[in-house]
């Protein structure tokens, strides 16, 4: 597995994406998308503001890939089916052995990075691991059990983010 291309996060960033994803959640509440779990219907009995830390945690992915590849985020504040950051979608965790997930409703076109946002040090550190399309995530993914259903992706499964286009 390559190294992964590490994106220091300055208090800045996490200042800016406390109000994205805040806003974010907002508009999904006004839209009438209290529960759903990363835009797929869920059942799942989360706290509600589990989804809130979520989606700021999602967001500093995505100032970490913007940062990284020079494609600014896409303004999904009007448009909620847009891509994260420019043709990509963003797929971020807090949990640092963590792995991707591809939904079973995934577009099967569309690439799936994964950021590992580790606050261990202090400070935060966006680790960018690599990207799969959903359709190749299927094939090499193992197919887990939840609410909704999902691919689990290993890291070593993942294209190495140099390889990653607009």
């Amino acid at each position: 597995m390559a190294e992964p291309l590490c994106i220091e996060i300055t208090p800045e960033d996490l200042m800016v994406a406390a109000v994205r994803g805040t806003c974010r959640q907002t508009r999904a509440m006004m839209a009438g998308r209290v529960g759903h779990d990363h835009g797929m219907q869920s059942s799942r009995k989360r706290a509600y503001s589990q989804s809130w830390i979520d989606s700021i945690i999602g967001d500093i992915g995505e100032i970490a890939l913007e940062r990284a590849s020079g494609v600014p985020t896409a303004s999904r504040y009007e448009d909620m089916s847009a891509s994260d950051v420019g043709n990509w979608e963003v797929r971020t965790t807090d949990n640092v052995n963590g792995n991707l997930l591809i939904h079973q409703t995934s577009p099967d076109d569309k690439a799936y990075v994964l950021v590992v946002i580790d606050f261990s040090q202090g400070s935060a550190v966006a680790k960018i691991y690599g990207w799969i399309t959903a359709a190749e995530g299927r094939q090499v993914g193992s197919e887990r059990d939840g609410d909704p259903p999902y691919y689990l992706v290993g890291r070593n499964d993942l294209h190495a983010i140099e390889r990653l286009q607009s």
